[in-house]
C-alpha cells in the first residue's frame, strides 16, 4: 500500500479529512433471501388440502355478514318504516352471537394477524385482529354495562374485513394451488423467460424446453403489493391508537375510546388489502389452468414488465398436426424409402419445424436417417452434402433458382421438393392448417404491444407464404433475415434467471395467455394497490374527525360498512378487468 503524505505536524493528512467528511456512505439493507425452492408437484399437496373447507368458511361468514349488514341497515334510520321492526336490544345481543361465529369462522385471519405482530412485521390481518378485538369489547361492554349511548357496535364493517380478508387468503392460496398443479402436469414443460440483447440490444421474451427450478420459490415469494401495505402498517397503527386518545380522551369522552378504536381499526383493515392481487390471479387461473398456463408467481409477473417482443418458431404458428402430407410422388430410380430417407435427414438437421410430419413418414416407410456432413440454409431452401452426394430440399422457386426444372403441370404452392445430385427425385405436397386460435393469439399480443417476432426455420413460411398476412398488417409482426432467425431459434441460448411462466402445452396461443396475463395482472395489482392505500389513509382521517365530534349516528355501522364496501369498488372493476380480453 502507498504511504499517506504527511501533513504539517509530520501526521497523516488522509485521516483528518476523513473524519471531517460531511455525509458517510449508508450501507443498505441486506435483501431478504429467497424462499426455498420445491417442486410444483410437492407445492400442489400443499395448498390443495383444507381448500374446500376454506371455501366453505368464506361462504358461511359472508351469509352472516350479509345478514349484519342488514341489521345495521335497519338501525341506520334510513328506512323509517322498518326501524322498529328489531329492537335495538335483541339487534344488539344478535349481532354479538353473529359477531363471534363470523370471528370464530374467519379464525386464519386472526391467527395470520397475530403471528405477524409477533413477528415484528404487522400486515394487513394484524389491523383486521385489533378490529375485531376492540370490536368484541366493544360489543360485550355495551351488554354489560352500557358506558355510552346504546347504538349497535362496528359488527358489520368488522365482520365485512374479517371476510374479505378470509376471501383474500382463499383466493391466493386457490392460485397457487391452480398454479403449481399446471406446472406439475407434464414432466418436461416449457418454461418462459425474459431474455436479454435478443433484437438489438432489447429484450424479448422467448419460451423453451426445461425444468422450471425456481418455480417453487418465485411462487412463495411475498408480493409487491403485499410489502408496501406491511410498510404502511406500522403508521396505521399508530394512528389508530393516537388518534382514538386524542379524539376520545383529549375531547373529555372516554366512554367511546373502544367505539372510536373498532372504528378506526375497521376503517385501516379496508377490503381490498388482501385481495389486490390474489383476486385477479384467481379469477385469472382458471382460464389459464385449462391453456396449460401456470404463471410463476409475483417475480415472474415483474420479469414480463418493459418487454416489447416475443420469440414465435415453427411450432408455435404450426404446431404438430397442423401440416399434413396431403400427396407425393417419386421421380427417376430412387425408391420412396430412399427419397423419403434424404430430404428427413436435411429437413431434421435444419432445424426446421417440418422435422416432426417427416420424422412419422419416415417411420411410416420404414427407412432411417443418414449422416449430413454439412448444411447450408437459404430462404427457400436447404442444401445438404451426405455420403458426397449434395441434396437439395426446398420450394418450387428454390429449385428454379438452382435451374432444377419441374415437371410440367406441377403448380402445388406448399409442396416439398428434393434433388439428389440435381437431379429431382421426390416430391411432398404438404397442407398448412392455421389453428383458430393462433390469428386471436397474435391479435391479442399485438393489442397489448408485443410485437411477434417470426424465428422461423420452416422454408415454406415466408412473408409471402404465410398464411398471416392479409389478416394482419405487414409492419406489426416482425420477420428478422434468415441468418438472424437461425441465430435466434438455436439451441444454445442465454436466458433470463427468472421464469415468467410454465407451459404444459404447444402453440402460440398458451405463450401470448401467459404475456398478456402478465402484464394484466400486475397492472390491476398496482393501481388497486393506490386505491387500498388511499382508502385507508382516508378512512382513518374521516373516521377520526367523526370520533372526535362523538357523531355516533353519522359514523354508524352502516355508514362505514358502506364506505368499506365503496373503495372495494376500484379494486373489484380492475380484477374483472384483467379477464377481458
Amino acid at each position: 500500500p502507498q504511504a499517506r503524505p504527511a501533513g504539517p505536524g509530520g501526521a497523516a493528512a488522509a485521516p483528518a479529512q476523513e473524519a471531517f467528511q460531511p455525509f458517510r456512505e449508508r450501507k443498505g439493507k441486506a435483501p431478504e433471501p429467497p424462499p426455498p425452492d420445491a417442486p410444483p408437484a410437492q407445492l400442489a399437496t400443499e395448498y390443495g388440502p383444507g381448500l374446500s373447507a376454506l371455501k366453505t368458511k368464506c361462504a358461511v361468514s359472508g351469509v352472516l355478514t350479509g345478514v349484519l349488514v342488514v341489521l345495521s341497515l335497519l338501525d341506520s334510520g334510513l328506512l323509517p318504516f322498518l326501524t322498529g321492526l328489531v329492537p335495538t336490544e335483541i339487534a344488539l345481543w344478535a349481532g354479538l352471537a353473529l359477531f363471534a361465529v363470523c370471528g370464530g369462522l374467519c379464525f386464519d385471519v386472526l391467527q395470520q394477524g397475530l403471528l405477524q405482530l409477533t413477528n415484528r412485521a404487522p400486515n394487513g390481518d394484524t389491523l383486521a385482529l385489533f378490529a375485531a378485538v376492540f370490536t368484541l369489547a366493544d360489543g360485550v361492554t355495551l351488554v354489560a354495562a352500557p358506558f355510552r349511548e346504546v347504538t349497535l357496535p362496528f359488527f358489520a364493517p368488522c365482520a365485512l374485513v374479517l371476510t374479505f380478508h378470509l376471501l383474500g387468503q382463499y383466493c391466493d392460496r386457490s392460485a397457487k394451488f391452480q398454479a403449481c398443479r399446471t406446472a406439475a402436469a407434464v414432466a418436461q414443460p416449457y418454461v418462459v423467460t425474459q431474455d436479454a440483447n435478443v433484437l438489438g440490444g432489447q429484450p424479448a421474451f422467448r419460451k423453451w424446453l426445461g425444468l422450471p427450478r425456481g418455480f417453487g420459490s418465485q411462487i412463495r415469494t411475498t408480493s409487491q403489493t403485499e410489502a408496501q401495505f406491511r410498510r404502511l402498517t406500522p403508521v396505521l397503527l399508530a394512528a389508530c391508537f393516537a388518534l382514538s386518545l386524542v379524539t376520545t380522551v383529549a375531547h373529555h369522552q372516554p366512554w367511546l375510546v373502544l367505539w372510536s378504536l373498532s372504528a378506526l381499526f375497521c376503517a385501516a383493515a379496508t377490503l381490498g388489502a388482501t385481495l389486490s392481487l390474489a383476486l385477479p390471479l384467481r379469477l385469472l387461473g382458471g382460464k389459464l389452468a385449462k391453456l396449460g398456463v401456470a404463471l410463476a408467481g409475483w417475480p415472474g409477473l415483474l420479469a414480463a414488465k418493459g418487454c416489447k417482443a416475443a420469440l414465435l418458431l415453427d411450432q408455435d404458428v404450426y404446431p404438430p398436426g397442423t401440416i399434413a402430407l396431403t400427396g407425393s410422388r417419386v421421380f427417376g430410380s430412387l425408391s420412396m424409402e430412399r427419397t423419403v430417407s434424404y430430404t428427413a435427414s436435411v429437413i431434421r438437421a435444419s432445424g426446421s419445424g417440418l422435422r416432426y410430419l417427416f420424422d412419422k413418414l419416415l417411420r411410416a416407410e420404414g427407412s432411417s436417417y443418414l449422416p449430413i456432413d454439412k448444411i447450408v440454409m437459404q430462404d427457400t431452401g436447404l442444401i445438404g452434402q451426405c455420403q458426397d452426394q449434395q441434396i437439395l430440399v426446398g420450394n418450387s422457386d428454390f429449385m428454379s433458382r438452382q435451374g432444377i426444372a419441374l415437371p410440367p403441370g406441377i403448380k402445388a404452392k406448399d409442396a416439398v421438393f428434393c434433388a439428389v445430385d440435381r437431379e429431382l427425385v421426390g416430391m411432398f405436397v404438404l397442407r398448412y392448417t392455421l389453428h383458430p386460435s393462433i390469428l386471436p393469439s397474435l391479435q391479442t399480443m399485438i393489442a397489448h404491444r408485443i410485437s411477434p417476432v417470426m424465428a422461423t426455420r420452416d422454408f415454406n413460411l415466408t412473408p409471402h407464404r404465410l398464411r398471416l398476412w392479409g389478416r394482419l398488417s405487414v409492419d406489426q409482426i416482425t420477420f428478422p433475415d434468415l441468418q438472424r432467425r437461425v441465430v435466434l431459434s438455436g439451441p444454445r441460448q442465454i436466458h433470463g434467471t427468472t421464469l415468467v411462466a410454465v407451459l404444459c402445452r404447444e402453440g402460440v396461443a398458451p405463450f401470448s395467455q401467459a404475456l398478456v396475463a402478465s402484464q394484466r395482472i400486475r397492472r390491476a395489482a398496482a393501481f388497486s394497490q393506490w386505491f387500498v392505500h388511499i382508502g385507508a389513509c382516508v378512512g382513518v382521517v374521516i373516521t377520526a374527525a367523526l370520533s372526535s365530534a362523538g357523531a355516533l349516528t353519522a359514523m354508524s355501522p352502516w355508514n362505514l360498512s358502506l364506505f368499506l364496501l365503496l373503495w372495494f369498488v376500484p379494486v373489484l372493476m380492475l380484477s374483472l378487468w384483467t379477464t377481458q380480453y
